[in-house]
This record gives structure tokens, C-alpha cells and sequence, in this order.
């Protein structure tokens, strides 16, 4: 996969009244370019297949986490 960097600007601005409101500019990607990357595949034409897995879970907390209610469960502080 391709690296990015997003940049957004916020813009001050005043409505017709004076009223100061702020405006989220439309953001900009800077790319990181790398020759075996899916952004720099498709630039040149081709069809990228990238593999991802979507999995946020910290597998290695979840044990502590089933103590935490099996404690609670028992009455245990």
C-alpha cells in the first residue's frame, strides 16, 4: 500500500453579519511514492490487488478483559 500524508486546512471566515465560522478546506494528499506501491500501480495503468485486514482487536488484551467481568461477576475488587 501506498504512505500519505493528509493535510487539511480550517479557514477563518465571516458570514454576511459579521459572525466569524470556520470552513474545513478540502484536504491534500501528499503522496509517498515507492515504484511497488498500489498508488504508483494504478498511476501507471495497472490493476492493484491489495490484501488488508480490517481486524482493530487487541487480541493480547482480551483475557484481561474476561477477568475484569468474571471478577465483577463474583464480587471481587
Amino acid at each position: 500500500m501506498a504512505k500519505r500524508n493528509h493535510v487539511t486546512s480550517v479557514a477563518e471566515r465571516h458570514d454576511p453579519k459579521g459572525r466569524p465560522y470556520f470552513w474545513i478546506e478540502e484536504g491534500q494528499n501528499e503522496w509517498h511514492p515507492h515504484d511497488l506501491s498500489d498508488y504508483e500501480v494504478v498511476r501507471d495503468g495497472y490493476v492493484s490487488v491489495t490484501p488488508l485486514h480490517p481486524d482493530l482487536t487487541a487480541h493480547h488484551a482480551l483475557a484481561d478483559v474476561e477477568r475484569l467481568f468474571v471478577e465483577k461477576e463474583a464480587g471481587v475488587r
